[in-house]
């Protein structure tokens, strides 16, 4: 959390009390959103396993050792209503009029009359079966689940990426460092399926081979970029010179020399445009954004 200088100058915070005051409220923040993710994720774990134990008791049909909610879900319901249902169906119907067709013409006997009430009680128990699975079909709930569980997989992947990124010092760009974060979150996910094991670890998974997973906090350790972040960078002047000093301007998100040169002042602003934005040189947003800095800079030292 970052204050304005005007509640600063108010309330004349030092700034060792601004700092602890900004990790302080920051921690508890943190804190708040873990316990409100974990608790999203119970109450969406809870209602995956009621859906699915739901259908259990209706379809009579097990869910198959290693198969997923969503698939075991999809398999269910053509299987239950075009095989199981529907063959059982056929056959109390035939069965139905063979007996309307004796009782009809002859003198139905005890045996055939208690076969044909037993016949009719099953009978009227896949009706209701069939009704009981009509609702759910019409209430969508095969959608509404896999909404509910792109939405919970899709949390426990990025808090899987959270629980191993790392904490940069304060000698990092913040906005470069989340950016970098962002690029090998990106690139993961586009080589590998993420999937959190039973002990709560986020791993990787080779999309080309499924033998070939990798611990995400593995990755992590393995990618240079990332590597030299969390290690940090010695804070020197344009060009590395050491003897120059490197200060933050309000509302510019990259530090520039103290007193720079109009020189100096561009190169900052090229670089971090083009190496933390990446943003083409000749497009509009890089003139724009080249345009605002720019114009921050030269307030600050008017």
């Amino acid at each position: 959390m970052e204050f304005t200088t005007e509640f600063i100058e108010a309330n004349k915070l030092s700034a060792e009390q601004v700092t602890a005051l900004a990790e302080a409220i920051n921690d508890h923040e943190a804190e708040l959103k873990k316990s409100y993710d974990g608790k999203a994720n119970a109450d969406a774990e809870g209602i995956i396993e009621g859906a699915v134990k739901s259908t259990l008791e209706i379809t009579g049909i097990g869910r198959e050792q290693g198969e997923k909610y969503a698939e075991y879900l999809k398999r269910v319901g053509p299987l239950y209503i075009t095989g199981k249902l529907e063959s059982a169906k056929r056959e109390l119907e035939s069965k139905k009029a063979e007996l309307d067709e004796a009782i009809k013409t002859g003198k139905p006997d005890a045996m055939l009359q208690k076969n044909y009430d037993a016949m009719k009680e099953r009978f009227d128990v896949l009706q209701a079966k069939e009704a009981d699975f009509d609702r759910i079909k019409e209430a969508d709930y095969e959608n509404k689940y896999n909404e509910l569980f792109q939405s919970h997989t899709t949390a426990q992947i990025s808090g899987a990426f959270n629980s191993v990124k790392p904490a940069f010092p304060d000698s990092v760009n913040k906005y470069e460092a989340q950016a970098k974060w962002n690029e090998f979150v990106s690139k993961v996910k586009e080589k590998y399926n993420v999937e959190i094991d039973k002990d709560g670890i986020g791993r990787a998974i080779d999309k080309e081979n499924k033998h070939k997973t990798y611990k995400l906090s593995d990755l992590v350790e393995k990618d240079k970029e990332i590597m030299s972040l969390k290690t940090g960078r010695q804070q020197l002047g344009l060009g590395g010179d050491p003897d120059v000093k490197l200060v933050d301007v309000k509302d510019v998100p990259f530090k520039v020399p103290e007193n720079a040169t109009p020189q100096q002042r561009n190169d900052a602003i090229r670089e971090y445009l083009t190496k933390v934005l990446k943003l083409n040189k000749i497009s509009s947003e890089y003139a724009a954004k080249f345009t605002e800095y720019n114009k921050l800079l030269l307030q600050r030292t008017a």
